[in-house]
Formats: C-alpha cells, structure tokens, sequence
C-alpha cells in the first residue's frame, strides 16, 4: 500500500485480474501501466491495437471505474474506431458511443464471466 496526496491507496491486485478481454469477438490486452503521457486520465483504449491500459496507481475502487469506462470505449470500437462516435461530441460534451453500451454490455458480461467476478469482488 503506498501515500499519494495524503490520501491511503489501495494496492491493486495482481491476481484474479484477467490480462485479456473478449470484446465483440475479439481479444483485447489489459495492460497495467506506471504513468500515462496524458497526467489527467487513468486508462486508455486503443481501437485499432485492441489493447487497453490502465494506470497501476489507483485504488481498486477508482480501478473499477477506469476498467469499465475504457471497456465502454472499446465496445463502441467495433464501428471501426471513429472517433466522431467513440470520443466526446464536439457541440453536445457526451459520449456518442455510451448509445450504444447498453447493449454490448450484456453480450461483454457473459463473454467475460472471469472479468466479471473480479470486478464484484
């Protein structure tokens, strides 16, 4: 367990967390990462490499929240990668692709039963 801004974190575990995903089909990379280029996020989803990294230095409750946000992101992938319908709309400041998360969502749970049980522990 380490300090960051006077607040106590969590370590992450490093077991039961599964290093790949099936997405739509096809396998994704979970990768654990030590710092990010871009300080303000915590993961990051890459449609064309499908591989997605998460910053090691968070607790397991904001893990939680960063996983599912970039597994969001790579459920709306499967429209090719654009980023018109994967990244925030310009004029309306949402993300066009949570439209479409509803039902990956179901489709990702029950491809990813191992995924799931970690992420409810």
């Amino acid at each position: 367990m380490g300090q960051k801004s006077g607040r106590r974190w969590d370590s992450i575990p490093r077991t039961g967390l599964p290093t790949t995903l099936l997405i739509n089909g096809e396998s994704w990379g979970l990768v654990r990462v030590d710092s990010m280029e871009d300080h303000i996020v915590t993961g990051t989803t890459y449609c064309t490499n499908h591989v997605i990294t998460y910053l090691a230095h968070q607790s397991v409750s904001e893990l939680r929240t960063t996983l599912w946000h970039e597994v969001f992101h790579a459920g709306a992938c499967a429209h090719g990668g654009d980023e018109w319908w994967n990244s925030i709309h310009p004029t309306r400041n949402e993300h066009i692709g949570v439209n479409h998360l509803a039902d990956f969502l179901s489709d990702f749970s029950r491809a990813n039963r191992e995924f799931m049980r970690w992420m409810q522990d």
